[in-house]
């Protein structure tokens, strides 16, 4: 459970560090959508609805596969045709991304067609129906053209036939008019001319059948538009924008935030009081938020007149007293008259890229300076990082009532002296540290590795001193650590109850009567 809520806790406090990176590219992600909208607004869209005929062969019929009818719809078959009908001509590619078909009954289609104005989809929805009029109609034909030609066959045959009985019929009668009515020949003839006669109209019959079926042909293999296309729609354009603004929000702000946090993941920075204070093997002893300096007339502003927040104060007086600097802080009548004060010299060591670290030195300055402390900030190792801070002083005058700023290391009366330091982080080097009644380190949270302040320590080691604390300048927000015990001191340390529930246990009671 502590790993997850600190991988939570990693994430936001990664998120609220780079909120302003997130902020704009959410911001940004919104705009590409307004401006994708922009010019590519929603289509309009139209609608039409065609009926085709049942599948009819001779003698049956029977319901069309529809969803093979809305493939014929969408392919070329259809909308080749269609395409030429509209103007300006479409592309086989562009009228397929503009047409749809669906079936929503029986025999009957859907045709949905869109376009950039209302004009073009009606126009484009009209074509589409009419070509598949157009080749529902062909179809249809070239299908039952081979049942025509049998359905013409049999009728030219049966006329026939009934062509040949009726010269028959009249060929016998004739026969009749020139033989007396009691003659073999004439009573011959009339027997013929009754099976002649019974067989002109079945003859007839037929006939009548095949023609009735060549005209229910014809009439049930018509395809016809039941609804013209409707007026065309489109989605409002404010909707349609502000839902493609929130989506692209949504995703380029969702990207952002997953690359950061991957990002942070491999960043090996120290973030956390206990962090640093596990790396530099020496506790935390102040928490102080930075004054932001960027010139020479920001470190004056600094050391004549910085007043610190109340907490940020108590962090520096607590910071004071880690460094022995208790007794200079008491009032001079709580030692006796005539006590003469102990020079306290403290070295305090920054980092040259972390100009955070810097103006905290001299925020420690200026603050012990108001709290009555006659200080004196000079160098004990000159960098170009802090040239800005030493062009505001001079020798002669304090900066404030009690503060010298002086890089010119002369001898001075002040109670407290701070030696500042400045140092590469990659290659750290410090002058000889035996002399300092303190060493102290002042360092920006997620600015130094684990490795560079193992260098530091290792150079401040090899100078002949150890360091007594660490101040951290810009603590993070959400770290709830204290760096005040190191890991070593961490593990022994009883554990603190998370939820107290008015239960007493046999572990409690057994503490309290003091068994072990």
């Amino acid at each position: 459970m502590s790993e997850q809520a600190w991988d939570f806790q990693l994430v936001l406090s990664t998120m609220r560090r780079r909120r302003r990176l997130l902020v704009a590219v959410t911001l940004l992600g919104g705009l590409a959508g307004a401006v994708l909208v922009h010019l590519h607004p929603p289509l309009y869209s139209s609608s039409t609805l065609v009926l085709l005929p049942n599948q009819t062969t001779v003698g049956a019929t029977g319901p069309r596969d529809m969803d093979t009818e809305t493939r014929i719809v969408t392919s070329d078959a259809v909308l080749g045709t269609a395409r030429t009908m509209v103007h300006p001509k479409l592309t086989s590619e562009g009228i397929r991304g503009l047409v749809t078909a669906s079936s929503p009954s029986e025999n009957m289609l859907q045709i949905d067609a869109r376009g950039t104005t209302a004009q073009a989809a009606e126009t484009l929805a009209r074509a589409v129906a009419t070509a598949e009029l157009v080749y529902e109609n062909e179809s249809s034909s070239s299908i039952s053209q081979a049942e025509k030609a049998a359905l013409d066959q049999r009728l030219s045959g049966l006329r026939d036939q009934l062509a040949s009985v009726d010269e028959e019929i009249t060929h016998t009668r004739r026969l009749l008019g020139t033989k007396p009515p009691t003659s073999p020949e004439a009573l011959a003839a009339q027997a013929a001319l009754g099976r002649l006669i019974a067989q002109q109209s079945p003859l007839t019959m037929q006939i009548d059948q095949v023609q009735s079926q060549q005209a229910g042909q014809s009439t049930s293999s018509v395809a016809q538009i039941i609804q013209p296309p409707t007026p065309a729609k489109r989605p409002r354009l404010a909707v349609w924008m502000a839902v493609s603004m929130l989506l692209f929000a949504l995703v380029a702000g969702g990207l952002a935030a997953l690359t950061v946090v991957a990002l942070a993941r491999r960043d090996r920075r120290l973030r956390t009081r206990d962090e640093m204070a596990d790396a530099l093997g020496s506790p935390v002893i102040g928490s102080v938020k930075s004054y932001r300096v960027r010139n020479t007339a920001g470190w004056s502003l600094l050391l004549e007149s910085y007043r610190p927040s109340p907490t940020d104060a108590w962090s520096l007086r607590q910071t004071l007293d880690d460094v022995g600097a208790a007794p200079l802080l008491a009032p001079a009548g709580g030692q006796g008259r005539g006590v003469k004060r102990r020079q306290l010299t403290v070295v305090v060591v920054v980092p040259a890229d972390d100009p955070g670290a810097l103006a905290v030195a001299g925020q420690l300055a200026s603050h012990t300076a108001s709290l009555g402390v006659k200080t004196h900030l000079t160098v004990r190792q000159r960098h170009a990082a802090a040239d800005a801070l030493w062009a505001t002083s001079s020798p002669r005058e304090e900066v404030r009532t009690g503060l010298r700023v002086d890089p010119g290391r002369h001898k001075s009366s002040a109670d407290l002296v701070l030696e500042l330091a400045v140092v590469d982080r990659q290659q750290p080097v410090l002058p000889d540290l035996r002399r300092a009644d303190a060493i102290v380190l002042i360092v920006s949270s997620g600015t130094a590795t684990e490795e560079d302040l193992a260098r530091v320590a290792v150079a401040a080691y090899e100078s002949g001193g150890r360091f007594r604390g660490i101040v951290v300048a810009d603590p993070d927000s959400l770290d709830h650590t204290t760096g005040r015990l190191l890991q070593a001191q961490r593990a022994v340390e009883p554990p603190m109850p998370r939820k107290l529930t008015g239960v007493e246990t046999d572990d409690w009671r057994e503490r309290d009567e003091g068994q072990p």
